[in-house]
């Protein structure tokens, strides 16, 4: 390794066949990789990971940690009052968070939500709380992204807001309300 590149080196054993594959991205960007797979991280290391669904993760965190990350389409926890949801529920599990610096990241086609009706300044990010039921957190819509920053990982969906919040892009958070029954 020298400051602009690094080196592998493979040996090969002339008597094997074998077929390689290699793959060259770039590393200052989010590596795509795959739910339900646990990853170890340095204390310190700025980790950006990104996943099908359109979820994207990036954070740093003070101590060596590992991460697992699993997804849903659908969840039986109450949602908030007049909310929806977009099908997409993240499980975001995080060792040791200490110190946890992170966004969140959503991407959407904007044309197809548009076709479904849904205003896209009313997308939110919500987190699972330990009572069952889900509380919106916000976040901010720029072209077909909506993210959040947080300080801790745990369960997280995309929601859409009622009508009533068309003004803003979710600052105030929204406490979930029970199913009647």
């Amino acid at each position: 390794k020298d400051e602009t590149h690094t080196f592998v080196q493979f040996n090969l054993l002339p008597t094997k066949r074998a077929v390689y594959f290699f793959a060259l991205f770039n590393t200052t960007g989010p590596l795509p990789v795959l739910y339900d797979t646990k990853r170890n991280h340095e204390a310190n290391e700025l980790v950006r990971l990104a996943f099908d669904a359109g979820l994207e993760l990036d954070f740093r965190n003070k101590n060596n940690c590992s991460s697992e990350v699993s997804f849903r389409d659908n969840d039986d926890h109450d949602l908030p009052r007049n909310h929806t949801s977009l099908g997409r529920f993240f499980d975001v599990e995080v060792t040791d968070q200490n110190g946890l610096e992170a966004n969140l990241t959503f991407t959407f086609n904007a044309t197809a939500l548009a076709e479904r009706g849904i205003n896209l300044n009313r997308l939110r990010w919500a987190v699972l709380h330990e009572n069952g039921t889900w509380l919106v957190q916000g976040g901010t819509v720029t072209g077909s992204v909506l993210v959040h920053t947080t300080t801790h990982f745990s369960s997280w969906a995309v929601l859409v807001a009622p009508a009533s919040s068309d003004s803003g892009n979710g600052a105030t958070p929204t406490t979930g309300q029970a199913k009647s029954s």
